[in-house]
């Protein structure tokens, strides 16, 4: 189990963090990319470890496709209730109009 405070970036759903000086990795000034607690790569600066990091969850997406992020899944959820909503009020629209149109002659009738 890793120390929280050593952990400086984390993408949960992929298994991968940045870590420096935790229980997982040794705590020489170096920092660690991890997955599943075992180390992947490992560098000297902040900077090269985040892109470090980013190949990683390209490359991981690519092995467990399956493996997706939830924070898009509730994007997609929300885009679909919008497309929804926005139907909804065309149609509500839609059948306001027709009423006021009247009958067969228009609105004062045959």
């Amino acid at each position: 189990m890793t120390d929280d405070q050593g952990v400086l970036k984390r993408i949960r759903y992929l298994g991968l963090a940045i870590e420096r000086g935790t229980d997982s990795v040794p705590d020489d000034g170096r920092y660690y990319i991890t997955h599943d607690c075992k180390v992947v790569q490992s560098c000297g600066s902040l900077t090269i470890a985040e892109a470090y990091l980013e190949i990683e969850a390209q490359r991981v997406q690519e092995e467990r496709p399956e493996l997706q992020n939830p924070r898009d899944l509730i994007r997609k959820e929300r885009s679909f209730n919008d497309i929804l909503a926005v139907r909804g009020q065309s149609r509500a629209a839609a059948r306001e109009k027709q009423s006021k149109r009247g009958g067969k002659g228009g609105r004062g009738g045959v």
